[in-house]
């Protein structure tokens, strides 16, 4: 359609149509009238198609035509907005293409990134310095345009006299969760507003985090390259023309008069409590005080606003701590589901800036702004190891992090598996990776070594899997001391058959160690050089075997050869076996033997490790027939190669086979051993070995008795101690005489022996310990170093991976595994509400008026039944933890009533999905929420006031009954206020205006309830708001303090040893006082972390 009768039709259709709308727009000051599109198609269908192929020509036309209204002035411009575009214009981010550009299209996404507003010129206009013309030059896309010529004949140097501007501001948009599929990334689009779009009223509707739908056509942008120069490519931005709210707050929900009456009649029902709790989360069995908590939760308190500024918020926060599969995930889900702007993140790297908000470039219209988070909705990562370490993927191919990332990203998404531990069966299994992150580093980083040459840097914060007293805790790396024992894999299996000739792999073990392969262009040679004939006749065989040519030379004794720098002369007649043909060094090479001189240190090919295992078999016993030696007194197996990574792979191809080893380093050559009589002889029934000598040395190994000193079970006393008590019948006198020695302080005994000793014991803990694959090997030195870039994984199934054989934590999973700086961003938006932010020159302090509900995991995975403070179950710091309001355990404990009830549902559930089991259906319990919000702020009445007061003091007051140093807090001001909260929010539920008695009460059981679980003192019986608030109790405080006191007075008594306190004489003095000898142990290492103490040898500790 020619323009002149587009805008012909425009005129017609509005004058027709929106005559009153154009009247009331000019008259009331309005910039812009929305038109409907379905309108626009009924009266031409020509001019609709028009519109949505070609939307800025078309909407040009109409202004024009709008412009040329008598109701309008002249100055007065008014924008077109359109709306109900038809749904097959609707688009996804991830699906616009080229063939997209310049169409009418509507786009959804979730705002992730706002700029500020600033003026972009539209028009300007420009004097001719010749003739006075005046030029009119339309500016669009986003380079200034200037005229090139007047009608006079002039070029360049016109006159700017005037421009006019608009209000611009840029936009980020996320594709919404929803939409996405499986493992997608969300895809993010730059939207352009302009005019209207950018008025304080609207821009409401785009802060960070909202939702909303675009209409838009989409614009492509050049990229200019550093040179100056255009890009090939080019980047998307659409301009918006209109834009819609997808979702609001409770307090926007619109609520129509039936729906009022409905919410009204249903808040008259006797059992609207029950209904309403039911209909929280009805795919949960059970769980009904956590549902009435985040029943009330939904609702929240009343915010108060104080004559001296402070603030008292309304919003109520809810932990749930609980094991796997206990539903505090669905519950969580379900929550955000209700809530109009809830918004589910999963502890997975979120970080402090994901939580509350990050100053980023804006690359749009220049300078820098704000991306808002999961507080005020975000996912960034944590990085933890360097990018010399190297992980093994699920095909046995060894990488490093830098290999990944060169030339690559600063995140990837890697489409294989790595290695990691299982934790519910802790064997060794490759797991999927969600992400690769590298990112410059801000921490120290710390370099451990191990007792079996195992070397690995860590950022400070990283954490590794350490064994304990009664279980494994992962430590962070900066709490590591110097024989600490921590997992490192003991075996790896990978079921594999590769189809390699046996022979073939002893033979470039062989070349490998007493050999060499040459390769040029011209001529090639594959070489061995031994003195053993026995060898020389082996490997003679294994060439005819194989098909392969050859030549033997012979060199006798007496030949004289420089080695370090001095003459040796043989004492042996030296043999060497050539073949000569390119096809067999190829294959050699091929196979992962390097090319190279005998003399010249060469690294094997790491793809070595991904073989079969029989294959691996033989290539050790070439290894060994080569470059290996067996000593008696203790038994030591050594592998001696020139190259560090050599000694590595072997001892990661040991690994393959089920064998133990350790790496050492002499003054000019790195060793892999294998130490002790059973790893020896697991060597012989694995490898073994062609030299007669070698051999017959391996065949007279005899295990004495099942010792090894490297595969152990460490700080196992107390378990030891619990066998000895619990199971003394069953021992016998033999067996119980070494479970006794087991028992005492520092004595690690082998699983070797364990495992002999529970054919008698029958102990289900022991077995499991014998059974898992992980190696407790000895931290033997901890150093800090410097590293530009560090790197990690964000895992799908495991919050490990093994990273130099280590088992190393990574971007975890969970809230209870974000970083202490983290954690502490959350204090802020919990507490008071607020965001601060002070980067880039940008200060400013965001609303986070948000309630907070968060699931954790217990630190070891599943609750200890045996441990009663939450504190020490969860891997959160107490001052987080206590600016909670409610915080649930949720314990699976095997019950069988419960047990079929629960199972009864879950199949139901599975038999008939659709099946309705919500008392209040969800659209219907979403708008009595909004309405309850909108609606009510309940006051307290005296009796309610009267209800917490004697609760409150009642409560605290029984504190004054014990001993004034164990004195127990049991509540305060700060559960307090939650009562507040709670019960104002039971108001809500009825539609009250007065919190009454019986709100209160409800709010008291509630907490009471809570508290009851998690703030127990296990020793009084009291509810001690000390176990929340501080990790410790009252009563384990006293502890402290007089164990701290025992040291001073046994200070003076050993003056003359250099006040070297034994610790056997204060575990003593401490029993006389009621203190039970496996608490002074945990205390006095308590106060050797804190720095009161240390030890300056064994046995023996000292006063800092």
């Amino acid at each position: 359609m020619e323009a002149s009768e587009q805008i012909k039709k425009w005129q017609e259709f509005l004058e027709r149509f929106y005559q009153t709308q154009i009247f009331e727009a000019s008259t009331k000051g309005k910039s812009s009238i929305q038109l409907d599109f379905s309108e626009v198609a009924r009266f031409s269908p020509e001019l609709a198609e028009d519109l949505l192929e070609q939307p800025e020509d078309a909407i040009k036309s109409c202004e024009i035509a709008l412009s040329q209204f008598e109701t309008i002035e002249k100055s007065k411009k008014l924008a077109i907005r359109f709306f109900n575009l038809p749904a097959a214009q609707l688009m996804l981010i991830r699906n616009i293409r080229s063939e997209h550009l310049g169409k009418f299209l509507k786009i959804e996404g979730v705002v992730r990134q706002k700029g500020d507003v600033r003026p972009q010129i539209t028009s300007a206009k420009f004097e001719c310095p010749s003739c006075g013309n005046i030029i009119t030059v339309i500016q669009t896309g986003q380079v200034f345009r200037e005229p090139t010529r007047c009608s006079c004949g002039r070029q360049g140097n016109f006159r700017l006299v005037s421009k006019e501007l608009i209000d611009a501001q840029g936009l980020v948009l996320e594709e919404i969760p929803e939409q996405l599929e499986g493992g997608e990334q969300p895809k993010r689009m730059k939207v352009l507003l302009k005019d209207d779009l950018v008025s304080p009223i609207t821009e409401k509707k785009t802060n960070p985090g909202s939702k909303i739908e675009i209409l838009g056509w989409v614009k492509e942008i050049p990229r200019v390259l550093n040179s100056g120069k255009k890009s090939l490519d080019y980047d998307l931005v659409v301009d918006a023309n209109n834009i819609f709210s997808k979702e609001s707050s409770f307090y926007e929900m619109s609520i129509t008069k039936e729906q009022e009456n409905e919410i009204v009649n249903l808040s008259k029902d006797p059992k609207i409590y029950e209904k309403l709790i039911a209909s929280v989360a009805p795919s949960i069995f059970g769980f009904e005080e956590i549902k009435e908590a985040l029943l009330l939760q939904l609702c929240g308190g009343v915010q108060k606003v104080r004559k001296d500024g402070i603030i008292s918020r309304g919003d109520i926060h809810v932990l749930l701590v609980g094991d796997p599969g206990s539903g505090k995930s669905q519950m969580l889900k379900r929550i955000s589901i209700v809530a109009p702007r809830g918004r589910y993140i999963s502890g997975k790297g979120v970080s402090g800036a994901g939580l509350t908000a990050a100053v980023v470039k804006d690359e749009f219209l220049g300078g820098y702004s704000l991306e808002a988070g999961a507080l005020v909705l975000a996912n960034k990562g944590i990085c933890c190891t360097t990018g010399d370490a190297c992980f093994i993927t699920e095909d046995f191919r060894k990488m490093s992090f830098e290999e990944l990332f060169k030339n690559k990203p600063d995140v990837v998404y890697p489409d294989f598996k790595v290695l990691g531990l299982d934790l519910k069966t802790n064997k060794i299994m490759p797991f999927h990776i969600k992400k690769g992150f590298r990112i410059k580093n801000d921490k120290k980083i710390y370099h451990i070594k191990t007792r079996t040459g195992r070397e690995i840097k860590l950022t400070e914060d990283n954490q590794v899997l350490v064994s304990r007293k009664i279980s494994n805790e992962w430590i962070e790396v900066k709490e590591l001391i110097n024989g600490d024992y921590i997992a490192v894999p003991k075996k790896y299996r990978y079921d594999k058959k590769d189809g390699l000739p046996s022979s073939f792999a002893y033979l470039c073990g062989f070349i490998a160690t007493d050999g060499h392969v040459k390769l040029s262009r011209k001529n090639a040679q594959t070489s061995i050089y031994n003195c053993n004939t026995s060898l020389i006749d082996v490997a003679e065989k294994i060439f005819r075997e194989l098909g392969i040519k050859f030549n033997k030379i012979k060199t006798n004794k007496g030949r004289k050869s420089i080695i370090r720098g001095k003459e040796v002369i043989s004492k042996q007649d030296l043999y060497k076996i050539y073949n000569c043909e390119k096809a067999f060094a190829r294959r050699v090479i091929e196979f992962g033997i390097p090319a190279g001189n005998k003399f010249i240190k060469n690294c094997l090919n790491s793809k070595i490790l991904g073989y079969s295992d029989v294959v691996l078999s033989n290539f050790m016993r070439g290894i060994f027939d080569g470059d290996g030696n067996i000593r008696k007194n203790p038994y030591e197996i050594t592998l001696t190669t020139g190259i560090k990574d050599n000694a590595i792979l072997y001892q990661e191809i040991l690994l393959r086979l089920g064998i133990i080893s350790s790496i050492k380093k002499s003054t000019n050559s790195w060793h892999c051993n294998v130490r002790g009589a059973n790893e020896c002889k697991k060597f012989l029934n694995f490898v073994g070995s062609y030299h007669p000598e070698k051999k017959e040395r391996l065949i007279n190994i005899k295990i004495v008795e099942q010792k090894n000193r490297i595969d152990i079970i460490p700080n196992k006393s107390d378990l030891f101690k619990k066998i000895t008590s619990e199971k003394y019948w069953k021992l016998g006198k033999g067996v119980y005489g070494y479970v006794w020695n087991y028992s005492k302080k520092g004595v690690c005994p082998s699983k070797n022996k364990i495992a002999q000793l529970n054919e008698h014991i029958q102990d289900e803990v022991l077995a499991r310990l014998v059974e898992e694959d992980i190696l407790w090997d000895r931290v033997e030195s901890i150093k800090e170093v410097n590293e530009e870039y560090v790197y990690d994984f964000t895992m799908s199934g495991a919050n490990n991976f093994i990273a130099n054989d280590i088992i190393m934590h990574n971007c975890i999973d969970e809230l209870d595994k974000m970083t202490n700086e983290d954690r502490s961003a959350m204090h802020e938006a919990l507490e008071q509400q607020t965001v601060s932010i002070s980067k880039a020159n940008i200060q400013a302090t965001l609303i986070a008026q948000t309630t907070v509900l968060a699931a954790a995991n217990p630190k070891l995975g599943r609750f200890d039944l045996y441990e009663t403070m939450l504190v020490k179950q969860i891997d959160l710091p107490p001052t987080l933890i206590n600016r909670f309001d409610l915080i649930f355990p949720i314990k699976d404990i095997p019950d069988r009533k419960k047990d079929e009830k629960m199972a009864k549902h879950i199949l139901g559930l599975h038999q008939n999905p659709n099946m309705m089991m919500e008392e209040i259906p969800t659209k219907l319990f979403r708008k009595y929420i909004a309405y309850v919000k909108q609606k009510f702020n309940p006051e307290l009445t005296d009796s309610a006031l009267d209800e917490i007061e004697s609760y409150y003091v009642e409560l605290r007051s029984t504190a004054i009954t014990f001993e004034e140093a164990a004195r127990t807090i049991p509540i305060s001001p700060r559960q307090l206020e939650a009562i507040v909260r709670l019960a104002e929010a039971s108001a809500k539920v009825r539609l009250s205006d007065k919190v009454t008695r019986k709100d209160a009460r409800r709010a008291i059981e509630l907490l009471n309830y809570s508290l009851g679980q998690i703030a127990r003192d296990r020793e009084t019986g009291k509810i001690d708001i000390d176990v929340i608030s501080t990790g410790i109790s009252s009563t384990e405080r006293d502890k402290i303090i007089r164990v701290k006191e025992i040291v001073t007075l046994l200070e003076t008594k050993f003056q003359s040893t250099g006040k070297n306190i034994p610790v056997e004489e204060i575990m003593a003095v401490a029993e006389e006082q009621g203190i039970r000898r496996p608490e002074t142990e945990e205390i006095i290492q308590k106060l050797k972390r804190s720095g009161d103490l240390f030890e300056p040898r064994h046995g023996f500790i000292q006063k800092l």
